[in-house]
């Protein structure tokens, strides 16, 4: 079967009623590969890796640029705050008043990426729809493109279960992917008297 009668028999099942045949590529054929997770404590007892997966479906593309639009229409309604690195952690401490005064409490969501479900993903997007308006072709787009392959040697590798659903580091859009589900998290916080930033 080829790659046009593959995506257009996905299409006719999913519902997909845009085409992106003549403007999306084949995807790649990458190895996947592990990074130890070295900045771990125990990891001389207890070793942690990182899968990283660079066979990228090319839809992520376009659910990048979805995901930014419905992530900045949040962002402009709401006040959420999200850092997208260190250096503007350090500079909102730096910018707060009396600290010997507050008191803070740290969390850490653990490996945030492979935890976000497809039902997870469904319901950010929910309360995403409250600040931009989502089409059903969007929504299908997002949620296909975190369809995931996994290749080594050139021999495809499936998940344990019946879903190849997946956030993978390294995607096109997994960290806007990630920037929803935490405005998403950010949002359950709103009935605590606490100011909770991610």
């Amino acid at each position: 079967m080829s790659t046009l009668q593959t995506s257009n028999e996905f299409r006719r099942q999913s519902g997909f009623t845009m085409s992106f045949d003549d403007r999306v590529d084949t995807t790649a054929d990458k190895d996947a590969f592990v990074t130890l997770k070295d900045h771990k404590p125990n990891f001389a007892n207890k070793p942690t890796c990182r899968l990283i997966n660079p066979t990228k479906s090319e839809i992520g593309k376009v659910s990048k640029k979805i995901l930014d639009r419905i992530n900045s229409a949040i962002m402009e309604k709401r006040n959420f705050h999200q850092w997208k690195n260190t250096t503007a952690v350090i500079n909102w401490f730096k910018s707060i008043e009396n600290k010997q005064i507050l008191s803070f409490i740290c969390f850490d969501i653990e490996e945030f990426y492979p935890s976000i479900s497809q039902d997870l993903l469904n319901r950010a997007l929910d309360f995403a729809s409250d600040y931009d308006s989502i089409t059903s072709d969007e929504r299908n787009i997002i949620i296909h493109a975190k369809n995931s392959i996994l290749i080594h040697n050139h021999l495809h590798w499936q998940k344990k279960g019946n879903t190849t659903f997946d956030v993978t580091m390294g995607s096109y859009d997994g960290a806007e992917t990630c920037e929803l589900v935490g405005n998403f998290l950010l949002s359950q916080f709103k009935n605590f008297n606490i100011n909770v930033q991610l």
